[in-house]
C-alpha cells in the first residue's frame, strides 16, 4: 500500500477511517425516533438529518419511518425522505455551497431506503439508504439554433449507504 502523501489523501483517510466518522456510517437513528410502547403495522415517524457531503448545495432532509410489513421474525421498515424546512439539529454545513450557480440549476432529489429488524432479537439484519440528487441546468447558446433547443448540463450525487448483518 502507498503512503498517503497529499492533503488531498490525508483528508480521505480520515474520513473513512476517523472513529467518528467509522461511528456515523455505523449509526442506525430510525429507531431512536420511532414512538414509545410499540408499533402496530403501517405507523410512521420522522426526523429531519442534514444532507450527506458532497451535496452541491447542502440541505436538510425529513426522512419519514413507515413500519411496512411483519412477519413471525422480521419488521420490515421503509424510508422516504424530502427536503426540510427547518434545519437538522447539529448541521453545520454551510448554506450556498453553489454561489451564484445555484439559480441556475434545477435539482431534484430521490432518497429512499429499507430497514429489517430481527424481532427475536432487536439486531438489524439489514439497512440502507440511497440518495440520488440531480441538478439540471439549461440555457439556449446566444447564436444557437433553435430547433436543437437549448444546451443542457446535468450533475449527479449518488450517495448510497448499506449494511448487512454476516453470519
Amino acid at each position: 500500500m502507498a503512503a498517503v502523501t497529499t492533503p488531498y489523501e490525508k483528508k480521505i483517510v480520515k474520513g473513512l477511517l476517523d472513529d467518528k466518522a467509522i461511528a456515523k456510517r455505523h449509526q442506525i437513528t430510525a429507531l431512536s425516533k420511532a414512538p414509545a410502547g410499540g408499533l402496530s403495522l403501517e405507523d410512521s415517524w420522522s426526523e429531519v438529518v442534514p444532507s450527506p457531503p458532497g451535496l452541491l448545495a447542502p440541505k436538510s432532509y425529513k426522512k419519514t419511518y413507515t413500519l411496512t410489513a411483519l412477519d413471525e421474525t422480521v419488521a420490515t421498515i421503509k424510508m422516504t425522505a424530502g427536503e426540510s424546512g427547518p434545519s437538522a439539529e447539529g448541521d453545520t454545513q454551510a448554506a450556498g455551497n453553489m454561489g451564484m450557480f445555484a439559480k441556475m440549476f434545477d435539482n431534484e432529489d430521490d432518497y429512499t431506503g429499507t430497514l429489517k429488524i430481527d424481532l427475536a432479537t432487536g439486531e438489524v439484519l439489514a439497512s440502507n439508504e440511497t440518495l440520488i440528487s440531480t441538478y439540471t441546468a439549461q440555457e439556449m447558446p446566444a447564436n444557437g439554433d433553435a430547433e436543437k433547443g437549448p444546451d443542457v448540463l446535468t450533475m449527479q450525487l449518488t450517495n448510497r449507504v448499506q449494511l448487512e448483518k454476516l453470519n
